[in-house]
Parts: C-alpha cells; structure tokens; sequence
C-alpha cells in the first residue's frame, strides 16, 4: 500500500472525531438547529443507545478500552474484512471515548424524528460494526457457496 493510501483512512477518521467533538461543544454551548424532522439540541448521555446503563461512566470507560483494545489486537482480521469498518469503529470509540473521560458522559446532539438523540461517533460505530459483520457474512457465505 502506498503513502497516499495508507493515510487516507486514518485521515478521515481524524476528520470525523474532530468535526464530532465540535459539534459537541457548540451544542453544549447553546447552538440549535430546527429542521423539522431533525434537530441539533445537546443531551448529557450517561448510559449507551436506548438509555442502557445510565450512570455507570466508570464500567463503560473500561468497556470502551476493552473493545479498543480488541479491535485493535484483531486489526488484521479487521482490516481484511473492512478497512472502512474498522476506521469507523475507531473514530467512534475515541470520540465517545473522549466525551467519557473528560465529561463522564457523552454528548449527543442529533435528533431525528423520535429516534433517540445520538451523535455523529455512534453513527461511525453503528455503521463501521454493520459493515465488519456483512463483509465477514459475505465472505463466510461466499466461501461456503464455493465448496
């Protein structure tokens, strides 16, 4: 792999984490927007999606290194089934991640329709994992349908 292209991933996944985090704090500091259908509003999130496991910052600081950490120690594996995955996965978990140990919770800021109000990190992880999980469904399938 090239230069060019070994630093595109990790470039976008920059790009992402910092224009969540500035979208994070201008949300904190007052800044809305209503379209109707969606709007930008600042929510303090201390649990994960659906409101699981409010107010346990400290288990979910260490959920969250533990599953860096995996991601990170089965990044081949990763990578070979979605390099956009895994980048995504990554600059969710860090902005969140960021949010958790300096807040001790996260900052959600987007609402669409009566979804509940999530931020542009946990849509990299929801995206990135769906990703991981069809390319390595496709791959498993591909292989059997091949024997």
């Amino acid at each position: 792999m090239n230069a060019k292209n070994r630093y595109f991933y990790p470039v976008i996944a920059l790009a992402l984490i910092l224009i969540d985090q500035y979208l994070k704090l201008a949300s904190s500091q007052g800044f809305k927007i209503n379209l109707g259908f969606a709007k930008i509003l600042f929510v303090q999130n201390t649990g994960i999606a659906f409101g699981l496991l409010t107010s346990q910052n400290n288990l979910l600081i260490w959920v969250y290194v533990m599953v860096l950490g995996l991601i990170l120690f089965f990044n081949d594996a990763l990578l070979k089934a979605s390099r956009t995955g895994f980048w995504l996965l990554i600059a969710g978990l860090t902005s969140n991640g960021v949010d958790r140990l300096f807040y001790g919770f996260v900052r959600d800021y987007i609402a669409v329709w009566k979804w509940p109000v999530f931020n542009i990190a946990d849509a990299c992880i929801n995206i990135g994992a769906l990703i991981i999980v069809y390319n390595f469904l496709k791959k498993s399938f591909t292989k059997q349908a091949s024997e």
